[in-house]
């Protein structure tokens, strides 16, 4: 005995085809919400190793200059601490924005929409 669902698709190709059709967008657009939310994250943890190396080589320039000179004859020998401070703090906020960045089920639609129609497959072969 033949299942009714291809009955219906030969009766109706057409409907099979915009289902399909359908499906591919989905897919689509989970692909689409994929890649921005890794190029985000991608942007976000490059920013944040740029910055951390960035305030780690001032950090070391630093430290030189602070072994190298007297701290006596510097003018404002706060700013050997407080400008490596600067891009580390950037760099731990940015860390901490990655780390509370959610991360999406993958194609997680595109399952529950599969789902749905395996149910429903399900009701009309009971019927």
């Amino acid at each position: 005995m033949i299942h009714p669902i291809f009955i219906t698709m030969a009766k109706n190709p057409g409907l099979f085809l915009e289902h399909a059709s359908a499906y591919a967008d989905l897919a689509s657009a989970e692909v689409d919400t994929l890649a921005g939310g890794l190029k985000h994250r991608t942007v976000l943890s490059v920013a944040t190793g740029l910055l951390a190396l960035l305030g780690l080589g001032l950090a070391g320039a630093a430290g030189l200059l602070a072994a190298a000179l007297p701290l006596a004859a510097m003018p404002q020998p706060w700013l050997l601490w407080a400008i490596p401070l600067c891009p580390l703090l950037l760099s731990a906020a940015l860390a901490l924005r990655l780390r509370q960045l959610k991360s999406h089920a993958a194609f997680g639609t595109l399952r529950q929409q599969v789902a749905q129609d395996i149910a429903t497959l399900k009701i009309l072969d009971e019927e």
